[in-house]
């Protein structure tokens, strides 16, 4: 398997942690470079603060209920980031995921999303996610930073969780990029293990012709056997030092131009 690489027949990989050998950043590079103020309830000092650290941080605030306050203050982070750059180079499609304890409209996935996109953000890489979308604006902008007249997009980071293979958008998202887009794509895993295909987004009745359809294509374009950061069965909760191997994978895609 390769990390898809759109327009055409999948490319050599070009950098997950299952074919290259992890090599240690330079010194410090881990330390957060600037305070990134963190909605899961924690105030990432910096140069204080190491990766390890950092990923166990929001491990433990995933355990705990969100709650409403939560989810709107990144909400409200990430919508004032959206709109410093409207037409970013990488987007994030992620899914919620809510519990029964989180408030409505609110889960785990929201924390993921925040952390992705404050670790590109510390980088000077600009991103947009459904979380980035303004108030009261219809979230089908999104496709728009994918695939529209003035996108700017060389890549899809799909945060991959249980939810994501039940989230109709996520696979709408997915195939847009994919299929539509041809751009490439970039499973980061937080959480379980890759499904059978067979069983990835089962929720799509075989009436639905028309999200059939989509599977089929994500099918022809092989999305079920890119290549996962980190490679299971590990995720970036487990395996902190697949964080840097997915920065250096974003880094390497964006010089391409």
């Amino acid at each position: 398997a390769a990390l898809w690489q759109g327009r055409g027949p999948q490319t050599a990989c070009v950098g997950c942690c299952c074919c290259v050998e992890w090599r240690p950043p330079h010194a410090n590079s881990w330390a957060v470079s600037r305070q990134t103020p963190s909605v899961s309830g924690l105030s990432l000092s910096p140069g204080g603060v190491t990766m390890e650290e950092r990923v166990r941080l929001v491990a433990e605030a995933a355990k705990q209920p969100v709650t409403f306050e939560q989810g709107e203050a990144i909400k409200r982070k990430l919508q004032k980031q959206g709109l410093s750059c409207p037409w970013p180079p990488v987007v994030l499609s992620y899914a919620t995921q809510r519990r029964p304890e989180d408030a409505e409209g609110c889960g785990p996935g929201m924390l993921y999303a925040e952390f992705v996109s404050d670790l590109l953000m510390d980088e000077g890489i600009n991103c947009f996610s459904g979380l980035h979308v303004p108030a009261g604006d219809d979230w089908e902008m999104y496709f728009s930073k994918i695939n529209g007249r003035r996108a700017e997009c060389k890549v899809l980071v799909v945060i991959q969780t249980d939810a994501l293979f039940k989230s109709k958008p996520c696979m709408w998202e997915i195939h847009e990029a994919m299929v539509k887009a041809e751009i490439p794509i970039i499973p980061l895993v937080f959480e379980g293990k890759m499904p059978r295909k067979r069983d990835c987004w089962a929720n799509i009745e075989k009436s639905d012709h028309k999200n059939q359809t989509k599977l089929d294509q994500l099918d022809r374009v092989d999305y079920f056997d890119v290549n996962s950061i980190p490679a299971p069965p590990h995720t970036v909760l487990s395996q902190p030092k697949a964080v840097e191997t997915f920065l250096q994978t974003i880094k390497h895609i964006l010089s391409k131009d």
